[in-house]
């Protein structure tokens, strides 16, 4: 939001989304069909420092999704699963029904693709 530190990352981030929580609880409650975060990602192939990203411990209520017949895989189509530390960056995608997943899927692998092929 104001400019970047020695890190090359923001010094005051501004996100415009929910926090993880709430992106999972957008999805229970059938607010969003689907989110994901791949700042991870993003931030890798910009060759940035992945700092101000999602955590092990912003998707520790994962196990809600699953209960609410969510999903939450890791953006490769794997199954969700992340280091159990508070230092890894997590990258995922959740949808709100397996239906949903399989129109997307097609598109999302695509994109996935293009974002880190590209370069």
């Amino acid at each position: 939001l104001y400019g970047v530190g020695k890190q090359r990352t923001p010094i005051i981030f501004d996100n415009q989304c929910l926090s993880t929580g709430g992106q999972f609880f957008a999805l229970i409650t059938g607010r969003d069909r689907m989110a994901a975060d791949l700042r991870p990602i993003a931030f890798s192939q910009c060759g940035l420092e992945v700092t101000v990203t999602c955590h092990p411990y912003d998707a520790c209520c994962a196990l809600l999704l699953h209960e609410a017949d969510c999903l939450i895989l890791m953006p490769d189509g794997s199954p969700f699963d992340a280091p159990m530390d508070d230092r890894s960056p997590v990258s995922f995608v959740a949808f709100a029904s397996p239906t949903i997943r399989d129109h997307v899927w097609p598109a999302w692998e695509e994109t996935l693709r293009e974002m880190t092929t590209s370069g």
